[in-house]
């Protein structure tokens, strides 16, 4: 059994948390899996589910924007020596997270550093954005350590500039959206529609 720690979990139930918690459930059965709260004031999402399923969460101290970045190796490092981590799982919208790669290594682990955008939008770009454009060949170059992943290639060019990453597309459980009759009738019957009437629907998110 190896203990895998999760750095990428945030308390905003999104995309990349319900990714996550897909690779909690496919992990968790033969390996220790525990999820690196960054951000401790804060639960993460889905926190009760991986409690009660058998996971773990470790609330982390320290900062870890670019302000702390001559400190912020050390302190990821004295995480994962804590926790006893066999391996580091990042999943991360940039290469500003690879600090956890560089302890990684420091430590003789392993490392999956893995991406599933291919931008970042925006709506001003500042000084940490000036800095991070600048440090990102040299985080790039920190992720050669790590087994790269990415959900396309536009994926691997925007974190990896395609540095031997591997592509694994997203996928589903198609069992959970497998049509079902039974679940029609009762659905059409709540809302008062016809067996033979055409329903079309929408979905609007809500900010």
């Amino acid at each position: 059994m190896k203990t895998i720690a999760v750095v990428g979990m945030t308390n905003n139930p999104g995309g990349v948390e319900t990714y996550l918690m897909n690779f909690f459930s496919s992990m968790h059965k033969n390996n220790e899996v525990i999820f690196i709260n960054t951000s401790p004031s804060l639960k993460i999402a889905y926190q009760d589910n991986i409690l009660t399923r058998g996971g773990k969460i470790f609330d982390a101290e320290g900062e870890y924007s670019l302000k702390n970045y001559a400190t912020r190796v050390k302190t990821a490092k004295k995480i994962l020596q804590k926790i006893d981590a066999d391996i580091v799982y990042v999943n991360a919208l940039s290469v500003n997270s690879a600090y956890w790669v560089k302890a990684a290594k420091k430590l003789g682990i392993s490392a999956v550093y893995h991406s599933h955008n291919d931008a970042i939008i925006r709506k001003k770009f500042g000084v940490k954005d000036i800095i991070s454009t600048f440090l990102k060949p040299y985080n790039q170059n920190v992720l050669h350590y790590a087994k790269c992943l990415a959900v396309s290639e536009s994926a691997s060019e925007f974190m990896f500039n395609n540095a031997n990453a591997d592509i694994v597309y997203n996928s589903i459980d198609s069992k959970q959206w497998k049509f079902n009759q039974i679940n029609r009738l009762k659905i059409r019957k709540a809302f008062r529609f016809e067996d033979d009437q055409n329903v079309i629907i929408m979905v609007v998110g809500l900010e």
